[in-house]
């Protein structure tokens, strides 16, 4: 009775902390601010096609299969059919790769537990993935890395439990993800080959059912991919592997994966300088894997599928991503983060394992009493090295292990600022400025397309070739023509004629901006000011047969400073994400030039009407230099006071003379947004 109760109580406390973990999973992830990147942008429009029924395509009636992760697309569209249409993708989505980080905890803490006979060490590996900052960041990213983990760690955690059917399918679906997830089919389809006898006198051998539900799902997507796309091998893979769009060297990768070892335990805080002292940082790191490693495989070398897949993976991404992707390194440090911690608690644990063979007789009372306080010691001691590999991970956040328990609040669980999605916003503002255009079915080119499609309902030209396969005629790019990564082959535009071009400028100055002939044949419809990538604007522009069809007076204003500076929109977006107490105000303007220096003012106005900040400066470009029939977007960024927060203020805009002070008059607005020649924004 008493050692039932005890395998009851100690299964509820596995349970209850296990809860725990899962639940942690999600504060941490859903506290985040929605950073959507572009990637995986390009990723929801999939969905979002194939949920209103136009099918799994970028551009509506064109069969390519362009985005490498089909399965997140298709979860996504079904989570958007099914839920209210006033939910967000961009909400549901970020909602769904935290359920999927919360099944991966799971399947970690039940396969290391497992493999270890340690519920300790189990639940400190799950642990580690709760709050593991790269998956977290990438969770909140929109990306499918969070999925891509998850179906791993379940592939590991069914053949461990030698349920290998089902592995197979969690492989299969994995592969459906990821296209590098065909090695860790093919290490499913080795274990079962293995692990099944063949000698049996019915008409399939036991190997062959068990492969039977693998075959079964590949077999029906590759028919669809086949008959839908000509191809199970989406485009954008085909391009990246085919060289034809990046010049980066593919040994970069190796050297993005050793620098992220920092990373990973307390002694990697420093910058690595060269390869050299990266690999030296690596060894720790790596030699706590293989010990992990060795934890997984003590009675069965089946769970070391992970330590297999994760060794073909990282070759394989150096091998098919010749410009790294951080996306990749996430699914990386998922990977070997629990194993690591997995090897540490398996250090610490040697000491119990030396106990029980020495030569005591095992049924003495001394012998009973050391090994249960040694018993206890190892498992404190395994939590305390665990916490203390895990602890750097918290610096990421904006934790202060040092404040007390009454002033922590969940902000504090944000990460600091890893990414910042300017250009994603812009792109947003312009695929919204093209909507209320109503520019039709007009094809726009761009060689970033996510945040742009994902707004933009018309068809787009991606110039790299990920989903138009046209564009991979031009490359490789001419030497002349690549100042960076991205650029925009003249030729193409040439050949095509797409409506409008979009692009920041970096991609297009030793291309497109270089070109008479484009001169001739496209204006500058809208500029945005942007230093992504080094780059001073965000161009748009438009093919001048076309023209026409660009006309500011269908945008809407909302204020006219004097004779015809109009305001068409505002923007208010908080810093606080990126670790500022900061606001960045932007503007869409259009307007004639006026002669004189004229600056734009922001201020800051409190509940009481007090000015609490300001920013004052000119609008870049200057108002002298304004094209007629171009929209400008500006962005002013003000510091505000450490006790104001943005829900207790609204600002102010306008115009006034550099020299005189003199405000434009301001006019078209409504009634109640005006406030002394400046424009209320609430």
């Amino acid at each position: 009775m008493n050692a039932r109760f005890h395998r009851l109580a100690q299964g509820f406390m596995v349970f209850f902390v296990l809860f725990c973990l899962i639940l942690i999973n999600f504060i941490f992830r859903l506290v985040q601010p929605a950073k959507i990147v572009d990637d995986a942008y390009i990723t929801m429009r999939y969905a979002t096609h194939l949920a209103t029924g136009a099918g799994l395509v970028f551009n509506v009636g064109e069969w390519v299969l362009g985005t490498t992760a089909p399965l997140h697309a298709m979860l996504l569209a079904g989570l958007r059919w099914l839920l209210p249409q006033q939910w967000a993708l961009t909400n549901i989505v970020l909602w769904a790769n935290a359920f999927y980080d919360a099944v991966s905890i799971g399947a970690v803490g039940l396969t290391i537990a497992r493999c270890s006979r340690s519920w300790v060490l189990g639940l400190c590996s799950a642990a580690s993935l709760a709050i593991l900052p790269h998956l977290v960041d990438y969770a909140s990213s929109g990306m499918e890395t969070s999925l891509y983990v998850m179906l791993i760690w379940l592939t590991t955690m069914l053949v461990t439990t030698k349920h290998l059917a089902w592995a197979g399918v969690t492989a299969t679906l994995a592969a459906l993800t990821r296209p590098e997830a065909v090695a860790l089919i093919g290490l499913v389809v080795f274990i079962i080959i293995m692990s099944r006898s063949f000698k049996t006198t019915d008409v399939l051998s036991s190997a062959e059912i068990t492969l039977l539900p693998m075959l079964l799902l590949g077999g029906i997507w590759l028919a669809i991919t086949f008959y839908a796309y000509g191809s199970p091998l989406p485009q954008s893979a085909a391009t990246k592997l085919g060289g034809w769009v990046y010049e980066l060297a593919g040994d970069e990768t190796y050297w993005m994966v050793l620098q992220t070892q920092r990373n990973l335990v307390p002694w990697f805080t420093f910058e690595a300088q060269n390869k050299i002292q990266a690999w030296q940082a690596g060894l720790p790191t790596l030699s706590l894997w293989v010990v992990g490693v060795m934890v997984l495989a003590w009675r069965d070398w089946r769970p070391s599928i992970v330590a297999l897949f994760t060794v073909i993976f990282a070759v394989g991404v150096s091998i098919s991503n010749p410009v790294p992707n951080w996306w990749h390194l996430a699914t990386f440090a998922a990977l070997v983060f629990p194993v690591v911690v997995a090897g540490a608690g398996g250090l610490l644990r040697m000491g119990y394992l030396v106990l029980r063979i020495m030569p005591l007789k095992k049924q003495t009372r001394v012998y009973q009493m050391v090994q249960g306080v040694l018993w206890v010691i190892i498992t404190v001691a395994t939590v305390a090295f665990a916490a203390y590999l895990i602890q750097p991970h918290l610096t990421r956040y904006n934790i202060d292990l040092t404040m007390p328990l009454a002033q922590f609040n969940l902000r504090s669980l944000q990460l600091k600022p890893s990414y910042d999605a300017q250009r994603e916003r812009d792109y947003l503002i312009v695929a919204d400025t093209l909507n209320k255009m109503q520019v039709g079915n007009a094809r726009v080119a761009s060689s970033e397309i996510g945040a742009l499609g994902y707004g933009y309902g018309g068809p787009i030209l991606d110039t790299i070739g990920l989903v138009s396969p046209i564009a991979t005629r031009y490359y490789p790019i001419p030497k002349d023509e690549l100042l960076t990564n991205n650029a925009i082959p003249r030729q193409l535009i040439r050949a095509e004629q797409p409506e409008f071009v979009m692009s920041l400028d970096v991609f297009i100055a030793n291309s497109l901006l270089k070109d008479d002939e484009f001169a001739k044949r496209y204006r500058p419809v809208f500029r945005g000011k942007s230093a992504i990538f080094g780059s001073n604007s965000l161009l748009l522009f438009a093919r001048q047969d076309f023209a026409d069809r660009w006309n500011l007076d269908k945008l809407p204003i909302i204020a006219q400073f004097g004779a015809g500076i109009r305001l068409h929109s505002t923007f208010v977006e908080s810093r606080s994400a990126y670790g500022s107490n900061s606001v960045n105000v932007g503007l869409l303007w259009s307007g004639k030039s006026l002669p004189d220096d004229y600056k734009v003012f922001v201020h800051v106005i409190d509940a009481s009407g007090n000015r609490v900040a300001q920013i004052d400066m000119e609008p870049n470009p200057p108002l002298k230099l304004w094209a007629q029939d171009v929209a400008y977007l500006d962005w002013y960024s003000i510091n505000l006071p450490t006790h104001v927060q943005l829900r207790d203020v609204h600002f102010v805009v306008g115009l006034y003379h550099a020299g005189t002070g003199q405000r434009l008059p301001i006019s078209a607005v409504a009634k109640g947004q005006a406030l002394d020649d400046g424009f209320v924004i609430k």
